[in-house]
């Protein structure tokens, strides 16, 4: 019974977190279009973080990142299949597949780069991912052998 209450409240808790981390980037692209303070702040992080964090060699990197992040999920997705045992694996590996794609169709697309909060959305989807897969590690360790 405390098992499964301590799971229902960690997952809770964890979209909780993707909840809010996502609607982060979405209330400032929201504000940056209403108040020219957020706007400026926008134009000056997006600058800063093109030529420090967001490289293009680091941008290859994020790409080779969730591509191996959907092939993991794949492979979560065929152990699933093939053992049958963890039920609730088979939901998480379906959000991390579809997160994943959501995510390189974000990066690759030419309308995203446009909007003033793009840097803060990648990293809001990144760290989104990290908690779905922190999801799964738990959901792994909680599971007793039979």
């Amino acid at each position: 019974m405390e098992d499964r209450v301590t799971k229902t409240i960690i997952k809770n808790v964890i979209t909780t977190l993707q909840i809010l981390t996502l609607s982060i980037p979405i209330v400032l692209q929201y504000l940056a279009d209403k108040k020219m303070g957020v706007k400026r702040y926008l134009v000056f992080k997006k600058m800063i973080l093109t030529k420090e964090i967001f490289t293009p060699k680091l941008m290859f990197m994020f790409k080779f990142l969730l591509i191996l992040g959907i092939i993991i999920g794949i492979v979560i997705l065929i152990s699933y299949f093939i053992k049958k045992k963890n039920g609730g694996l088979l939901k998480t590996a379906i959000k991390v597949i579809i997160l994943n794609l959501l995510a390189i169709c974000f990066i690759f697309s030419k309308q995203a780069e446009g909007l003033l909060a793009y840097h803060f959305f990648l990293i809001a989807i990144f760290i989104v991912i990290m908690l779905q897969y922190l999801g799964i590690w738990l959901h792994y360790k909680n599971v007793k052998p039979k």
